[in-house]
């Protein structure tokens, strides 16, 4: 890890030095060239193998807002009906995106903290006036840390719906919280959470479903265009010009996965958020999302005589660790502590004690 700054938020997270060291040899790279494809090439088999996917993810230069757009433009046209959850900050942007895009949204709504019922759902699907062409879910939804259910979602939507397309934000999850994405038809993945790289690489994992959709849905877009991005990564190369310096991290990264092992990493980073848990009880804290508990992201409120607020940048000042605040209806009320990556639950004891101190 960086000796500067450890960030305990729930993204971008700690870069670990040797994905740093990976990601400085761009300055030497060209995208356009045999070895840049080698690298490229691996790091597709790689992430493949190590995530159980019938065929490499795209590799898209964009941020995950970007990865929500491009599949839903490539699913979706004017009119259409897309459902959504709406249960925080990154659940509502669903609704924002098909909004913007021209489709109909139609909203699932739920309390922050909390998910939508089995029998919501059912009844939504089952009472639609128009057919929904997508349903959009969050496994982690970061602004609440509830980790959502959607693989019992997804078979939900199978036998009430099965015209409809599941897409997943798993940006937040991915490589943090086990996730079949086969239960899907687009899940969507980003660089800067678990997966320990700098914003701006996202990954989108289609099925063969989505991909004979997409052949006859109009993106209506040149860049978010897949098509023409899966002809080129075919070729172990992009469309556009790639971020180089993440594709290099992401060599790195996949490196060192492989190396802990992917059932080791999910245990890990599922004690982080025990220990985060039980550790910020005792510090008379409240812990919030208890029913949906996520391995990335604990959100808490804190003692009454210390300021939410404050707290964060009281932390920095102190320690040099960075924790995150709150969005919306939690803001100044709520601190929200991010556990995923390259943090141990070593870590997480030792960002437990310098709160203990802070809140003195």
């Amino acid at each position: 890890m960086t000796s500067d700054m450890l960030l305990f938020t729930p993204g971008p997270t700690t870069i670990p030095e040797r994905v740093i060291t990976a990601m400085s040899q761009c300055a030497s790279v060209h995208h356009r060239t045999s070895e840049f494809e080698k690298i490229f090439a691996t790091c597709q088999e790689s992430f493949a193998n190590l995530f159980a996917l019938p065929e490499p993810p795209l590799f898209l230069a964009s941020s995950g807002t970007g990865g929500l757009e491009a599949a839903l433009r490539n699913i979706c046209e004017p009119g259409e009906t897309v459902a959504f959850v709406n249960g925080g900050k990154f659940g509502e942007r669903w609704g924002k995106i098909a909004a913007a895009l021209g489709f109909s949204p139609l909203e699932l709504s739920c309390e922050w903290g909390e998910s939508i019922s089995k029998e919501e759902l059912t009844n939504t699907l089952r009472n639609a006036e128009t057919p929904i062409r997508a349903i959009c879910f969050q496994h982690l939804e970061t602004s609440t840390g509830v980790l959502h259910p959607v693989e019992e979602f997804s078979e939900i939507v199978r036998q009430e719906s099965p015209e409809t397309f599941i897409l997943i934000d798993a940006i937040s999850s991915f490589a943090c919280s086990p996730l079949d994405v086969r239960c899907a038809d687009i899940v969507i993945a980003g660089s800067q959470k678990a997966l320990m790289l700098p914003p701006g690489l996202c990954f989108l994992m289609l099925s063969e479903r989505a991909w004979q959709r997409a052949e006859e849905c109009d993106s209506g877009s040149f860049y978010f265009n897949l098509l023409a991005e899966r002809k080129a990564q075919k070729r172990s190369n992009s469309a556009w010009t790639p971020p180089i310096s993440l594709i290099l991290g992401l060599h790195e990264v996949l490196k060192m996965l492989a190396e802990e092992g992917m059932p080791e990493v999910f245990h890990r980073q599922d004690q982080n958020a025990k220990v985060c848990r039980a550790g910020l009880v005792e510090l008379g804290f409240t812990t919030l999302s208890d029913d949906y508990p996520a391995a990335g992201v604990t959100p808490a409120r804190p003692p009454k005589n210390v300021d939410a607020s404050k707290l964060p940048a009281l932390l920095v000042d102190s320690c040099g660790k960075r924790i995150a605040g709150a969005q919306d209806q939690w803001k100044g009320k709520v601190v929200r502590i991010g556990h995923m990556g390259s943090i141990t639950p070593q870590d997480v004891q030792e960002l437990l004690k310098d709160l203990s101190c802070a809140i003195v």
